[in-house]
């Protein structure tokens, strides 16, 4: 499963995660059809300022048992777009017999 993919459905399991609960800050972007066009005006962005084009990338870049990674697509106060790194720990119980 691609990064957006998994990303998006993390956005439909877990809506809350995704919130835009104050006005005048980062606003997160949860539109799919909108982040693929965004996504595809950085990516083209980074690459002509000689970064990595993987850098406009948005989804779910680390998923493993302890922690996920996500980078979001998100539009700042003055309406430019750009990126945000979420770093999420994951809970675990630990059962000892």
């Amino acid at each position: 499963m691609d990064k957006l993919r998994k990303y998006i459905g993390l956005i439909e399991e877990h809506p809350k995660l995704f919130e835009n609960k104050e006005e005048g800050t980062l606003k997160i972007i949860t539109d799919p059809e909108r982040i693929e066009r965004e996504e595809s005006k950085l990516k083209r962005e980074f690459k002509e300022a000689k970064f990595q084009e993987s850098f406009g990338e948005i989804g779910v870049l680390v998923d493993d048992p302890y922690f996920l990674v996500l980078r979001d697509l998100v539009e700042f106060p003055n309406s430019r777009m750009g990126v945000c790194y979420l770093s999420i720990k994951r809970v675990w119980k630990v059962l000892r017999q």
